[in-house]
C-alpha cells in the first residue's frame, strides 16, 4: 500500500512586519548614500584647501626669509666677493624671489624691500612678500585672501 501524498502548504494569516515595510524602503540607501557622499566630498574638499593654504603660507614664508639671506649678504660692500647683483637693490631682490623654484605664481608675488638706515654692513633689511591665494572649490566662490610674509637681518658685507 502507497503512502498517501500529502501537501501541506503554509499560509500565514498575516502578513510579518518585515514584508510590510519593505516595499516602502526601496531607493533609500541611494538617497542616504547621496547625501552622504556629498557631505563626505565637501569636508574632503574642505581640507585638501586648507593643506594647499597652508602650503602656500609656507611657501611665501619661506621665500621672505631666502631673499632676506641674500639681500644681507650683498650689501653696499661685496663688490669683491659677489660680482653678480652687488650690491642687491629693490629690483634684484625681487628677480631673485620671483625664480625660486617654489611653486607660486610669479606674477602673483609683490616684494617690498627696505634697508634701515642703509645698504651698509650693520644695517638692516626687510623684506616683505605679499601673495594672493585663491581657493580652488568646485562648489564656491571665494574672494582672494592676502598672505603676507615679512623677514629681517642684519647686513654682513
Amino acid at each position: 500500500m502507497k503512502a498517501p501524498d500529502l501537501k501541506i502548504k503554509y499560509q500565514p494569516k498575516e502578513k510579518s512586519f518585515c514584508s510590510k515595510v519593505a516595499p516602502r524602503q526601496r531607493g533609500v540607501a541611494l538617497v542616504e548614500f547621496a547625501l552622504v557622499s556629498s557631505l563626505f566630498f565637501l569636508v574632503l574638499f574642505a581640507i585638501l584647501n586648507l593643506c594647499l593654504l597652508f602650503s602656500t603660507y609656507h611657501s611665501v614664508s619661506y621665500a621672505a626669509r631666502e631673499a632676506t639671506r641674500w639681500a644681507s649678504v650683498r650689501g653696499s660692500t661685496c663688490g669683491t666677493t659677489w660680482p653678480a647683483a652687488c650690491p642687491a637693490t629693490a629690483a634684484n631682490i625681487s628677480n631673485y624671489v620671483k625664480n625660486l623654484n617654489i611653486w607660486l605664481n610669479p606674477s602673483a608675488l609683490t616684494v617690498t624691500t627696505q634697508w634701515i638706515p642703509n645698504n651698509l654692513p650693520g644695517s638692516q633689511v626687510n623684506v616683505k612678500i605679499q601673495y594672493g591665494y585663491n581657493f580652488s572649490s568646485p562648489f564656491l566662490t571665494t574672494k582672494l585672501i592676502t598672505m603676507s610674509a615679512h623677514s629681517q637681518m642684519v647686513i654682513s658685507q
